[in-house]
């Protein structure tokens, strides 16, 4: 029975198309968003490392000791799951007994010291970089 429904499923799958006129949507987790769209502050602002607000020069706030090495990673990595029970239907729809079936369409990794990403390995063009990173300020 079960060999039979992943058939039926995969010929659903199968004769399932997107026109150009339709859009995919896709969802990605607020903290993933977060970690993606790293703030990089201007030349012009105000703080300089070691120097105070008079001009003087203070401490740095990273003390010897201070550190946590492997506290903040330097890589985030996310799968992109779809439900393909539901692949090309409007957004909340819903199977009652397969709601939660997931499969995996894509591997995101993103460094976090460069701020490249990845989709299965191969590295996100700059229009579609930007296109994530307007997707996340929204």
């Amino acid at each position: 029975m079960l060999r039979l429904f992943l058939y039926i499923s995969l010929i659903i799958l199968s004769l399932t198309t997107v026109s150009a006129a339709e859009t995919l949507t896709a969802t990605v987790k607020s903290g993933d968003c977060a970690a993606y769209n790293r703030h990089h502050p201007a030349p012009d602002v105000a703080f300089q490392p070691g120097v105070g607000a008079q001009g003087k020069r203070v401490a740095p706030a990273d003390l010897p000791g201070n550190d946590m090495p492997g506290l903040v990673p330097t890589e985030i990595h996310f799968d992109i799951q779809v439900n393909p029970l539901l692949y090309g239907k409007p957004a909340g729809a819903t199977t009652s007994k397969f709601a939660n079936t997931q499969a995996t369409v894509g591997h995101v990794d993103v460094d976090l010291k460069t701020g490249q990403a990845s989709l299965n390995g191969r590295p996100l063009t700059a229009g579609q970089d930007q296109a994530l990173r307007d997707a996340c300020r929204k």
